[in-house]
């Protein structure tokens, strides 16, 4: 079987690049912030264009999936909240935002959870490959989720 490495060096190293970048004052043109999406608007002047790219913890796609990183778990009542959050704070003209999560059809056809959640935006199915499941048979390519304003 032949080693296969998973990692683009070439790639990275221009990803590194990208997010290194630095305008005539030396400010970083990336920024990267972690926590509650409530502080994104400690972070926004109304007078700057911004992408936001938002990546919360991933409703769970199988029976008993994973859905908490800490001790508040990121529920269906937290994704109402950002997707709220979002229509109220993030509809602006300055702001172009992208947001990933599971697919629902996943586990269950009939359920537009995000469908109806986020009716009026953008909303791509996308594979994704997953190769790290406790469970063997819950390995291989699932649809996930790419939601947009733009």
């Amino acid at each position: 079987r032949e080693n296969v490495n998973p990692y683009n060096i070439e790639q990275i190293q221009d990803i590194s690049n990208m997010l290194n970048l630095q305008d005539e004052e030396g400010n970083f043109k990336v920024e990267i912030y972690t926590g509650d999406f409530h502080t994104i608007t400690n972070f926004i002047n109304q007078n700057e264009n911004y992408f936001l790219y938002m990546d919360p913890p991933y409703r769970p796609v199988t029976l008993g999936g994973f859905s908490s990183y800490h001790s508040s778990p990121f529920n269906d009542t937290k994704q109402v909240e950002l997707s709220s959050f979002i229509r109220n704070t993030l509809t602006k003209p300055n702001i172009k935002w992208l947001l990933s999560n599971s697919d629902p059809h996943n586990l269950d056809k009939d359920d537009n959870f995000f469908d109806d959640l986020y009716e009026g935006f953008y909303i791509e199915r996308i594979y994704a490959s997953r190769r790290v499941n406790s469970n063997g048979n819950g390995r291989g390519d699932v649809t996930e989720l790419l939601i947009k304003n733009y």
